[in-house]
């Protein structure tokens, strides 16, 4: 279970050397200690600069960049379920692909704000 009011939940990036991650980690505030998800479905590609949020017991993930090439791919990672789902839009274009953005939650929608669009 994931206390949301005393734990960070953290997707992907860049190690010091600058090798791309795509793994999830947990970090609780309270006890000070991280935890490494080991995850099932298809995970994202490793990047950096990407956006993520945390809506219910989701996190979602959009966008980010490897150096090379940049993202518009939207996935949903369940908490307790520790699984990724790749979301398919069901309608109208998606962002273009982008990194260095936010993402928010707006009722039932999440929203796409701004920055460094290929």
């Amino acid at each position: 279970t994931h206390n949301s009011s005393s734990e960070v939940v953290i997707f992907g990036g860049l190690t010091q050397d600058e090798a791309l991650l795509n793994n999830v980690l947990s970090f609780s505030v309270r006890t000070r200690q991280r935890t490494r998800h080991e995850c099932t479905g298809a995970s994202p590609s490793p990047r950096y600069s990407h956006a993520a949020c945390r809506v219910a017991g989701s996190m979602y993930i959009f966008g980010g960049d490897t150096a090379v090439v940049s993202f518009n791919n939207l996935r949903e990672y369940a908490l307790d379920a520790c699984a990724w789902t790749q979301v398919v839009n069901a309608g109208g274009s998606a962002p273009s692909p982008r990194w260095g953005h936010s993402l928010v939650p707006l009722g039932n929608r999440l929203v796409v704000l701004g920055r460094n669009v290929v």
